[in-house]
């Protein structure tokens, strides 16, 4: 069973997963000047990586912005985390060429934590309005 929409545990595992995707695409250039020798297999490992994540990001992204979207209706949320899957998978499917799939993927990835902040205080606002709190 989900957790409620209310309860921000989904937002904060999406915001975990968008954060570990951020230092995975930032962190292989560097690698790949440390250590030229293993270029090859990091780069082979970082597409991986990227289906990987959009795997788990994908699912628990549209459901935790649907229950948000519910409660607060503030659709600009659902818009940018929609746009930052599709830039992720853009990035993960290689349709503009390998060269920048790092970066539409920070950009996709930067869209998500953005939108499932704003979810939170959204949610947060919406629950404090019902109870008559300021």
């Amino acid at each position: 069973m989900l957790p409620s929409p209310s309860k921000p545990a989904l937002d904060f595992l999406a915001m975990a997963l968008s954060v570990i995707c951020l230092i995975h695409c930032l962190s292989i250039p560097l690698a790949l000047l440390l250590i030229p020798s293993f270029s090859y297999a990091l780069l082979q490992s970082e597409t991986l990586m990227h289906w990987i994540l959009l795997g788990f990001a994908a699912p628990i992204s549209m459901v935790t912005l649907y229950l948000g979207h519910r409660r607060h209706g503030v659709p600009i949320i659902s818009v940018l985390g929609l746009a930052g899957l599709l830039f992720m998978l853009i990035g993960a499917s290689h349709l503009f060429g390998r060269d920048l799939e790092s970066a539409l993927t920070v950009i996709g990835v930067s869209a998500l934590f953005v939108a499932h902040w704003r979810n939170m205080f959204e949610l947060r606002h919406a629950i404090k309005g019902r109870q008559g709190q300021p």
